[in-house]
């Protein structure tokens, strides 16, 4: 259970940089200042005057709508709270749900399928849980479909580099 646990540490902590990244990118196109570097900076900056003109932006009103918790899926605040919880809350071995893995067994047409499972709440303050390894499994798929929205609203080709090398004779 170390191991599911440090991997998901590394695996939040990595999706939470990667959200900070986007809304990076996403503040540099719409020309807010800065130092505005993270999540929680830009809906700060976004919340001012001097940047609400901005909310309607269809990568921040994707990033708003994501870490709404009003809305219906407020994923980005959900990973962002799995990522305090596995970083700073309840670090290795607190939690006493996530401390242990069952095994479930279930049958399908190609006979016994065997799967692990680790119970976490389905958000913050809830009771209802959630097999944590599909929900971040889920979120790192979410995650990715914002960056190719965000690319896809780029104000450039969003195409790595190409190098290429003619030998010399």
């Amino acid at each position: 259970m170390s191991d599911v646990h440090l991997a998901s540490h590394s695996l939040l902590s990595e999706m939470g940089s990667a959200r900070d990244y986007l809304a990076a990118i996403v503040a540099n196109q719409i020309g807010a200042p800065s130092n505005i570097d993270a999540l929680s900076r830009l809906t700060n900056w976004i919340d001012n005057p001097a940047g609400r003109s901005h909310a309607n932006n269809p990568t921040v009103s994707a990033m708003l709508d994501a870490w709404d918790k009003s809305k219906a899926d407020p994923w980005l605040y959900d990973l962002t709270e799995y990522r305090n919880v596995f970083l700073h809350r309840e670090p290795l071995g607190a939690n006493n749900q996530a401390r242990w893995l069952s095994l479930i067994e279930r049958e399908s047409h190609f006979g016994k399928v065997f799967s692990a499972q680790m119970l976490l709440p389905v958000r913050s303050g809830s009771t209802q849980v959630v097999d944590g390894l599909t929900r971040f499994a889920n979120l790192h798929g979410k995650m990715c479909r914002l960056a190719d929205f965000v690319a896809s609203h780029a104000k450039y080709v969003p195409e790595p580099v190409h190098f290429e090398v003619t030998p010399s004779s």
